[in-house]
């Protein structure tokens, strides 16, 4: 799907992102894969959702809380240089 992202049109690249973000919810121990993946391709889109599930102690394992937390740093880092 990131590749897709990248690559497809607007309207693609809307779906994706709408869909990745259900998949966070209803998956939330699936977020700390989609974060690592998602940074290794410079897609910041799911920011907000990710840090929605740090917020609310979802995900509590070290090593996931720390791949998403990672993501959060680029996100923001990336924001701040475009």
């Amino acid at each position: 799907m990131a590749i897709h992202h990248e690559v497809g049109d607007s309207e693609l690249s809307e779906r994706i992102k709408i869909e990745l973000s259900q998949l966070l919810q209803y998956r939330p121990q699936a977020a700390a894969i989609v974060a690592r993946e998602l940074a290794n391709k410079k897609i910041w889109s799911q920011a907000d959702s990710m840090r929605t599930l740090l917020k609310s102690n979802i995900v509590n394992g070290f090593c996931d809380r720390f791949t998403i937390s990672t993501y959060l740093a680029l996100a923001e880092q990336a924001s701040k240089t475009n």
